[in-house]
C-alpha cells in the first residue's frame, strides 16, 4: 500500500516538474504551439536557425495559421539571405495578424530586397498607421522611393526619420545622398561634414568625397576618399572618385596605381574595368580604354556601359555602327552624345554636330575631348 501511494506521489511530483517547466516558455498554457515558438525565438537569438527551424516547424505543425511562427520563419530565412522564402513566410504572418507593429517594416525591407519597390511603400504605408512616426519605417519608406528614383519624396522621410531620432546616422547620410541627387549641394554638405566628424565611416567619407568631386574641389575629394578606404579598403566606389580624380587631372601613373590597388584587393569586376576604360579615355588613351572596355564584357557581357564605351572609341574611327542601338536608350549618356556629334560632322551636318557637342559639355565638363570636336565643328 505504502509503495502504491509512493509511486502516485512520484508520478504527480514528476508531472508539476514538468507543468512547471511547460508554463516558464508558454504564456498561453492551452496553447502548446506557442511554447514551441518562444523556444525558436530564444535559438533565433542565439543564431541557432537549425534548431529554431525545428521548433517553428512542430508549431506549424500544429497551426499553420500561427502568425508568429511564420515571422519568425521569415527572420531566420532573412538572416540566411533566402529573401525569397523570407518574403513568403513574411506575406503569410502580414494576412494572419495585420496589426504586428513590426511585421510590415520587416516584410517591407524585404521587398526592397527582392526589388518589388512599389509593394514594400505599401507595407511601410500599413507599418506608418500601425506605429506612426517611427524612424525605421520612415527610413525604409524613403528607401523604397529611392529606388523608384523618387528622391524629393524619398528625401522628405530621411529627413523625418532623422528628426524622429537624431541618431539616426543612415537616414541622415541618405537624405544628403538625394539632395547631392536633386542638386541640393549645400544641405548635403552640412550633413556630411557632420557626419564625417560624429560618427565617420567609409560611406559617410566617400559620400563627401563624391560631393567635392562633384564640386570640382579635387583635393578634398582625393583626402575624403582615401580616408574612405582608410576604413574600409574593400569600398569600391571610393577607388572610382580616385581615379576619377587623378584622370581628371591628367595623372596617368595616379590614376593607374589606384585602379591596380582595387585589383588588389580582389575588386576587378566589370563595373571596374569600365571607370578604368572612362579614365583612360579622359586621358586620351584610348587603346587602353578599348582594352578596359572589352574586359568589362568579358567578365559581363551584357554591360551596356562597356558597350557604349566601345561605341565612342569606334565613332573616333568614323565607325557608327555600334552607335546606333544606344541612341534612343541612352540619349542622355555623355559618350552618346559625343559620338552622335561626330556621326553629325560626319554626315556634314555641322549645325546640328555644334548642338549636340554643347549639349555633351553641359553633360560633362570633365569629357574635355568635347571642346575640341566643338571647334572642330
Amino acid at each position: 500500500m505504502f509503495d502504491r501511494l509512493k509511486n502516485i506521489f512520484d508520478k504527480v511530483k514528476n508531472l508539476n516538474v514538468s507543468v512547471d517547466k511547460y508554463r516558464k516558455e508558454s504564456v498561453i498554457q492551452s496553447l502548446p504551439n506557442v511554447a514551441y515558438v518562444n523556444q525558436a525565438q530564444k535559438y533565433i537569438e542565439k543564431k541557432q536557425y537549425k534548431l529554431a527551424q525545428e521548433y517553428l516547424t512542430k508549431a506549424l505543425d500544429i497551426n499553420n495559421q500561427d502568425a508568429r511562427a511564420h515571422k519568425y520563419l521569415g527572420k531566420i530565412y532573412e538572416a540566411q539571405c533566402k529573401f525569397g522564402d523570407a518574403l513568403r513566410e513574411y506575406e503569410v504572418s502580414s494576412v494572419i495578424n495585420p496589426q504586428d507593429k513590426e511585421i510590415w517594416l520587416r516584410l517591407g525591407m524585404c521587398q526592397i530586397t527582392t526589388k518589388k519597390y512599389e509593394q514594400a511603400i505599401k507595407s511601410f504605408e500599413n507599418a506608418d498607421k500601425i506605429t506612426p512616426m517611427n524612424t525605421d519605417v520612415q527610413t525604409g519608406w524613403g528607401m523604397a522611393l529611392m529606388r523608384l528614383k523618387k528622391y524629393a519624396l524619398a528625401r522628405d522621410k530621411f529627413v523625418l526619420a532623422s528628426k524622429i531620432n537624431k541618431y539616426n546616422y543612415t537616414a541622415i547620410l541618405l537624405s544628403a545622398v538625394m539632395e547631392i541627387r536633386l542638386g541640393e549641394y549645400k544641405p548635403a554638405e552640412v550633413k556630411l561634414g557632420f557626419l564625417t566628424k560624429v560618427a565617420p565611416n567609409e560611406s559617410s567619407c566617400y559620400e563627401l568625397a563624391n560631393l567635392r568631386l562633384l564640386q570640382s574641389n579635387y583635393q578634398e575629394a582625393e583626402n575624403y576618399a582615401l580616408k574612405s578606404l582608410s576604413y574600409n579598403k574593400l569600398m569600391l566606389p571610393s577607388y572610382f572618385v580616385l581615379g576619377e580624380v587623378y584622370s581628371i587631372l591628367k595623372d596617368f601613373e595616379k590614376t593607374n596605381d589606384i585602379f591596380n590597388q582595387a585589383v588588389e584587393n580582389d575588386l576587378n569586376n566589370d563595373a571596374l574595368q569600365i571607370e578604368w576604360g572612362k579614365a583612360c579615355v579622359r586621358l586620351f588613351r584610348f587603346e587602353d580604354a578599348r582594352d578596359h572596355f572589352n574586359t568589362a564584357l568579358e567578365k559581363n557581357d551584357k554591360n551596356s556601359g562597356a558597350q557604349i564605351g566601345l561605341a565612342l572609341l569606334d565613332s573616333y574611327e568614323n565607325n557608327f555602327e555600334k552607335l546606333e542601338q544606344f541612341k534612343e536608350r541612352n540619349a542622355d549618356n555623355v559618350y552618346i552624345q559625343e559620338a552622335t556629334g561626330l556621326e553629325f560632322i560626319a554626315n556634314g551636318l555641322t549645325d546640328d554636330a555644334v548642338e549636340m557637342f554643347k549639349k555633351a559639355y553641359k553633360t560633362d565638363k570633365h569629357q574635355t575631348y568635347n571642346i575640341l570636336h566643338l571647334a572642330r565643328a
